[in-house]
C-alpha cells in the first residue's frame, strides 16, 4: 500500500480500539443511568444542561428504534451508541491528524497524533452518559480547518450542528469572530470576512436561545457552588491535578514556546483559549479531563511548533492536504 492508505488504515485501527475500551469501561457498566439520561432528554424533562443537548439523543433514539425491530432495548441501544462511538473517535482521530498535517509534516503529525491517543483512556473517566463530549471533539479542529481555508458555508454548518450537540460548540463561531477581528486589523487572507463571522455567531446564539425557549427552563444539575466546593475538595483536587498533568503530559511545557513559534492562524485562534477555559474553570468539573479533549487538536499543534516551525516545510501554510 501507497500514500495515505496506511495511515489511514492506522488511525482508524485506533479508533476502534477507543471504542472497543470505551464501551467496556463505560457504556456497558453505566448501561441504566444511560439509557434513563437518554430517555429523560428525549421526553424534555432532563435537568440543565443536559436538555438542550439534543443531537445526538435524538439521532441515536432513531437508530436504536431501528435495532429495536431485531433484539431487545438494552442491545439495540448499546449497538446504537456503539456505532456512534466508532464513527466519531474515528472521525476525531482522523481530523486530529489532518489538523495537525496542515501545519506539520506527516511524521511530526502522525507522532503528535499518537502520543495524544495514547493518553485519551484519561478522558474515559468520570462520566457514564456525555456522548456529545466526543462529536464536539471531532467538529472542533473539522470547524477551525474550514474557517482557515475560508470555506464559510461549510463552517456555518459545522457550528450550527456544534450548538445543537452542546452549548460549548458556541466557541467555534466564536474562533472566526476573533481570527476575523485580527485579519480586519492587519489586512490579512486568513478566515472569512467579520460579517460573514458575527452572522454565524448571532445563528448559533438563535440555536441556543430557541432551544432554552423551545424545551424550558430546567433545574441545574449543579449550582455554581456546589461546582466550586466540588472543585476545590481536597479528594477532587487530588484527582484533578494528575489527571489535567496527565492530559497534555510533558507537551504542556512545550505550549509557551509553541506559542510564539506557532503559525499566525494559530496563534490567533489560541486566543479561544481563554474564554473557553474561563467556561471549563467555572462550570466544568476539573477531574473531567474529557472536556478539555475538543482543545486537544489546537493544543497539540501549538506545542509541535516547539519542534517543528511551520517556516521550516511551508512558510505560508500551504502544501499539506489533509491525510496526504
Amino acid at each position: 500500500m501507497k500514500g495515505k492508505a496506511p495511515i489511514r488504515l492506522l488511525l482508524v485501527s485506533i479508533g476502534l480500539a477507543l471504542t472497543y475500551k470505551y464501551a467496556m469501561q463505560v457504556q456497558v457498566p453505566h448501561y441504566g443511568m444511560r439509557q434513563t439520561l437518554h430517555d429523560s432528554i428525549l421526553a424534555g424533562t432532563a435537568d440543565s444542561p443536559y436538555r438542550y443537548r439534543v443531537l445526538v439523543p435524538y439521532l441515536m433514539e432513531g437508530l436504536t428504534r431501528l435495532f429495536d425491530l431485531v433484539t431487545t432495548r438494552k442491545n439495540a441501544f448499546l449497538a446504537a451508541y456503539s456505532i456512534y462511538d466508532a464513527v466519531v473517535f474515528n472521525t476525531f482521530v482522523l481530523t486530529l491528524f489532518a489538523f495537525l498535517r496542515r501545519w506539520y509534516s506527516k511524521g511530526g503529525a502522525l507522532v503528535a497524533t499518537l502520543f495524544f491517543v495514547a493518553l485519551m483512556p484519561l478522558a474515559f473517566f468520570d462520566h457514564g452518559f456525555q456522548p456529545w463530549s466526543w462529536l464536539e471533539a471531532a467538529l472542533f479542529p473539522l470547524g477551525l480547518l474550514l474557517l482557515y481555508e475560508r470555506k464559510a458555508g461549510w463552517f456555518a454548518l459545522v457550528s450550527l450542528i456544534a450548538v445543537l450537540n452542546r452549548e460549548t460548540g458556541i466557541f467555534l463561531p466564536l474562533t472566526a469572530v476573533i481570527v476575523a477581528w485580527f485579519s480586519r486589523r492587519d489586512a490579512s487572507p486568513q478566515g472569512f470576512g467579520f460579517p460573514v463571522a458575527l452572522g454565524t455567531l448571532a445563528a448559533c446564539i438563535g440555536i441556543l436561545v430557541g432551544l432554552r425557549l423551545g424545551l424550558g427552563q430546567a433545574e441545574h444539575v449543579h449550582t455554581l457552588g456546589s461546582i466550586a466546593k466540588r472543585n476545590l475538595s481536597g479528594v477532587h483536587l487530588g484527582k484533578s491535578i494528575p489527571q489535567i498533568a496527565l492530559f497534555l503530559g510533558i507537551a504542556w511545557t512545550f505550549l509557551p514556546a509553541g506559542i510564539r513559534q506557532a503559525h499566525p492562524f494559530l496563534r490567533r485562534v489560541a486566543w479561544i483559549l481563554i474564554p473557553y477555559g474561563g467556561s471549563i474553570l467555572v462550570f466544568g468539573i476539573w477531574k473531567e479531563v474529557r472536556l478539555l479533549v475538543p482543545l486537544a487538536p489546537l493544543l497539540l499543534a501549538l506545542a509541535l511548533a516547539r519542534f517543528e516551525p511551520w517556516t521550516a516545510s511551508r512558510p505560508d501554510g500551504e502544501g499539506a492536504a489533509p491525510l496526504a
